[in-house]
């Protein structure tokens, strides 16, 4: 079926490049958005807590040579703190510990 193009409708058009470069920003922000906050997360807990997990999962044999490391980072806070990208890593890490039986003692 034809049907004539009209004018007035043009402008709510999506044009299809500036959709895709939309979806794109929108995806790298949140990416960025979402490694602040883990990077935040990681620093609020503190250097003990991270101490501890390292201590726990050296204990269990449960780190490899890259996660220990890393916790290792985060435990030497605050003289010097995690990149975001590390802090993606060691919150992995530290779901992976809780998942094994990792559990905070009380301070």
């Amino acid at each position: 079926m034809k049907m004539p193009f009209v004018a007035e409708l043009a402008s709510e058009l999506a044009d299809v490049e500036r959709e895709r470069e939309t979806k794109q920003t929108a995806a790298a922000t949140q990416r960025i958005v979402s490694g602040i906050e883990l990077q935040s997360q990681v620093v609020t807990l503190g250097g003990p807590y991270w101490a501890e997990l390292q201590r726990w999962g050296r204990a269990q044999s449960l780190l490899g040579p890259t996660e220990d490391s890393l916790l290792g980072v985060a435990a030497g806070m605050p003289r010097r703190l995690p990149s975001e990208k590390q802090s993606v890593r060691i919150m992995e890490i530290k779901a992976k510990l809780e998942e094994e039986g990792f559990r905070p003692s009380e301070a």
